[in-house]
């Protein structure tokens, strides 16, 4: 059989990988807006259901309609992104705190209709690091998922499906390469620099989501090596 191609993809295969996407795909038409949007909701959605179940606020409504609707008030804001961009946090920490206000608005218009008086200390959210935990876990398994269905995508488009094949049924099903090997047909000697090679695209598919979300630049390997401790990758 053909020896299969080893080298990582081209950066090519890649798009670019800039702190400013967000908002330079916001200000960029309808289209731009469009793909920012999608990006978050995608990434980040699960993540603040996750929040806001473990939060003192789980009680306003049902999660799913509460996130959608704090998407719905600020996506669609001019702004928007460019206002998280000079506020230098991450953005899932940004996304997080205009949450909570948000929250804190749907919560002063249910005790007002309800003819209820409202607290003082309604008027600032507080910090609750179990609901923040819930979503960093939940984030980082979207983080995991997306970045694998990327990594998998490009593997496909550079003939290296088995290099992908390989990376995930050892890494994340413990099977030894020896025996992939030879269901696989291919030299024991090759099957772990071939999941090397599918590890080395996982982690610049994790660069992308990564950088999107505002790591710096030498937070970087610090936040991948995190993600790639969850399924036994170093």
């Amino acid at each position: 059989m053909p020896e299969p191609n080893d080298e990582l993809p081209a950066e090519g295969a890649f798009p670019a990988t800039r702190r400013d996407w967000l908002a330079t795909q916001s200000s960029s038409g309808d289209e731009g807006r469009r793909a920012a949007n999608v990006f978050v909701m995608e990434i980040y959605r699960p993540a603040l259901e996750a929040y806001l179940r473990g939060s003192s606020f789980r009680s306003l409504g049902d999660a799913a309609d509460l996130v959608a609707g704090y998407f719905a008030s600020r996506l669609g804001r001019d702004g928007f992104f460019v206002k998280w961009l000079s506020s230098g946090m991450p953005f899932r920490r940004w996304l997080i705190n205009g949450f909570l206000y948000y929250l804190l608005e749907e919560s002063r218009g249910k005790r007002h209709r309800a003819g209820l008086a409202l607290d003082v200390e309604d008027e600032t959210p507080a910090s609750e690091p179990d609901a923040v935990e819930r979503f960093e876990s939940t984030w980082a398994r979207e983080v995991l998922r997306r970045a694998c269905d990327r990594a998998a995508e490009i593997c496909a488009g550079t003939g290296q499906s088995l290099h992908w094949e390989i990376f995930l049924r050892h890494h994340g099903g413990g099977s030894p390469y020896g025996s992939l090997a030879r269901e696989l047909n291919v030299e024991e000697s090759r099957a772990p620099g071939m999941a090397r090679t599918a590890a080395g695209v996982l982690r610049r598919a994790l660069l992308e989501i990564l950088v999107r979300d505002g790591a710096r630049k030498f937070d970087l390997d610090i936040e991948v090596d995190r993600l790639l401790a969850a399924i036994s990758v170093r």
